[in-house]
């Protein structure tokens, strides 16, 4: 299949081009494939990963992104994934535009309430890094 496209690929985008198309069919045959062929052993290997191919490569479909990381056994990939995002120059509003923008998320309260947790964690991490040259916009910046 991949190979008819008039262009030929190296083995790694062939693998990976797989991994992305067991991915969009079943997430966790995908990231099985990762860590089977492509030697993505960890989650922080797969969390980054995803966050690549989310964001720069393209190909992965956001519903079924969304979808696994609903899970609560994808924790730790969904924590690297969404450090791996650059929130740089972005305000609140615009950063978790981004975030959802990679990924459709579903399921319940609860699930959207630890996707937000995190995001806040890593927003937090990459603002306080350079808070010198950026700062969130304020409604009000005192009391009186």
């Amino acid at each position: 299949l991949w190979t008819h496209q008039g262009h030929s690929m190296s083995s790694q985008e062939l693998c990976e081009a797989q991994a992305v198309l067991d991915f969009n069919l079943e997430p966790r045959r995908g990231v099985d494939y990762l860590r089977d062929r492509l030697g993505k052993r960890t989650d922080a290997e797969v969390g980054q990963w995803l966050a690549q191919m989310s964001t720069v490569t393209g190909g992965l479909d956001p519903t079924m992104l969304g979808s696994y990381f609903s899970r609560k056994d994808t924790l730790e990939v969904f924590k690297t994934f969404v450090r791996c995002l650059d929130f740089a120059g972005l305000d609140i509003l615009q950063a978790i535009r981004k975030l959802f923008d990679t990924f459709k998320p579903g399921g319940e309260g609860q699930v959207i309430a630890r996707i937000l947790e995190l995001f806040a964690d890593a927003y937090f991490g990459q603002w306080i890094k350079r808070k010198d040259s950026t700062f969130p916009t304020t409604a009000y910046a005192s009391s009186d």
